[in-house]
């Protein structure tokens, strides 16, 4: 009809602020660099080190939250749940060992937030599991940070997949009717805090040891000195049981036993302080 010939061509004729195109542009621009990257190493065209220097430019803005994500896991993608106000970092892909595409993702998050001076980082993956009330309760678990100050902790950890039998507990506090409890190890990368002194121990990562029972980079992180990880318990988050692990191969549903073994031990080791957990 003539009406609707005569939108169109309003529309047609109608020319977008240059800032626009520039911001569409440079979108487009930089979706196509990553993933020429990826693929690039994926074929063994460029190196590890190549890819990492290549992608470790996230523009963090005013965002303080990244979900990282294989996009080539479908069923994953499918299923994983991005919070408002939070980034998705698509992480390179190995063809083996596959560990090495989960470290190099956080090595690159890392070296973005370090080299942007980022004092405080959330990074979760995409088979997360968080509650209903996420927002209020992050709330006061960054205001519980902040109380301790950056000097006393380096990671909050939303669960703990494998506590260590010989991990000590250095602090328990009850804040705004959460119980709080501060320990020396951790292995588990589903949902985390990080200092700048946890993500400089995140952008050190070493991508020559291929080692997988000591170089994955929980135990990457594990194996730091002086370590000091806060947890909530309950623990704070969960895995997706009906999603696979990236790195193991098999259902997380196999994880399920161990948070809850975690969890038993963590409370034998707090002891009274925590006798108030449910």
């Amino acid at each position: 009809s003539k009406s609707m010939i005569d939108v169109l061509r309003r529309h047609l004729n109608r020319d977008p602020p240059k800032a626009m195109i520039d911001h569409v542009v440079g979108i487009g621009q930089n979706k196509f660099n990553t993933f020429f990257s990826r693929f690039m190493f994926y074929m063994n065209y460029s190196q590890l080190t190549t890819a990492v220097d290549q992608l470790s430019n996230m523009d963090f803005g005013s965002v303080s939250r990244v979900m990282i994500s294989l996009p080539e896991v479908v069923d994953r993608r499918r299923k994983m749940k991005v919070p408002n106000a939070t980034l998705l970092f698509e992480a390179i892909r190995v063809q083996a060992p596959l560990f090495v595409s989960c470290a190099s993702g956080y090595k690159m998050i890392a070296l973005s937030a370090v080299s942007q001076s980022i004092p405080r980082l959330t990074i979760m993956e995409d088979d997360v599991l968080l509650p209903d009330n996420f927002e209020s309760l992050l709330v006061t678990i960054n205001e519980y940070l902040d109380f301790l100050g950056d000097d006393n902790w380096h990671i909050f950890s939303g669960l703990i997949v494998d506590l260590h039998p010989d991990a000590i507990v250095l602090d328990s506090q009850v804040f705004k009717g959460l119980q709080f409890v501060t320990i020396d190890t951790m292995v588990s990368m589903v949902f985390n805090i990080y200092n700048r002194r946890a993500l400089e121990m995140l952008s050190n990562w070493d991508h020559i040891n291929l080692d997988a029972n000591n170089n994955t980079i929980d135990r990457h992180l594990e194996n730091q000195v002086q370590l000091r990880v806060v947890v909530l318990l309950p623990f704070f988050a969960g895995h997706d049981p009906h999603v696979k692990s990236t790195l193991w191969g098999f259902k997380n549903t196999q994880y399920d036993s161990m948070i809850a073994k975690s969890q038993e031990l963590l409370l034998v080791k707090c002891g009274k302080n925590c006798s108030n957990v449910n």
